[in-house]
């Protein structure tokens, strides 16, 4: 990345010990072709890329592949609303880190991520939810609920002149 331009206000060192670590690093100056713009950065390292209007941001943050998380930073909340409703991110920090909390979602957009976790649209992530509908005439047909093993159950309807049968399952998915 900083092969490609860009200047190191702070950080940049290498921690020694086991393992692949390094300072909290601020780099600024970052052109939209450089990796440190395109690519989704796992470690303690800010591009600053600068922009003359909001509309020029909100091109460059949305212009690659990925969609976990923007920061917005400003004094002005009805522009990080603007802003926030039109990036193309699972997520959205206005004036503060990231924070996550269990009954919020944790999801990225595009290629960051496969789903979501926490909240209640992480249970629906991971369920298969069936409805069966059946058109049944005549009397009132009794019901036999049989668990055929956990979280299978079946439900089998019968009658004098047709036997209706059929399984709900809710299963997680693979």
């Amino acid at each position: 990345g900083l092969k490609m331009g860009g200047t190191v206000v702070c950080g940049g060192n290498v921690i020694g010990g086991d393992g692949a670590f390094m300072e909290a690093t601020v780099v600024t100056d970052v052109s939209r072709d450089n990796v440190l713009f395109n690519d989704e950065l796992f470690g303690p390292v800010l591009s600053v890329t600068k922009f003359k209007e909001d509309s020029e941001a909100l091109e460059l943050a949305n212009d690659t592949p990925f969609g976990l998380l923007n920061g917005i930073w400003t004094n002005n909340l009805s522009r990080a609303h603007n802003l926030a409703r039109d990036l193309q991110s699972g997520m959205v920090s206005i004036n503060e880190y990231p924070i996550t909390f269990p009954q919020t979602a944790f999801t990225g957009w595009k290629q960051s991520g496969i789903g979501i976790e926490q909240s209640q649209d992480a249970l629906r992530f991971y369920t298969k939810v069936k409805n069966v509908n059946i058109k049944l005439w005549g009397e009132t047909l009794p019901i036999e609920i049989e668990d055929l093993e956990k979280g299978i159950r079946k439900i089998k309807m019968s009658g004098k002149s047709a036997t209706q049968s059929f399984s709900l399952e809710f299963l997680p998915i693979k």
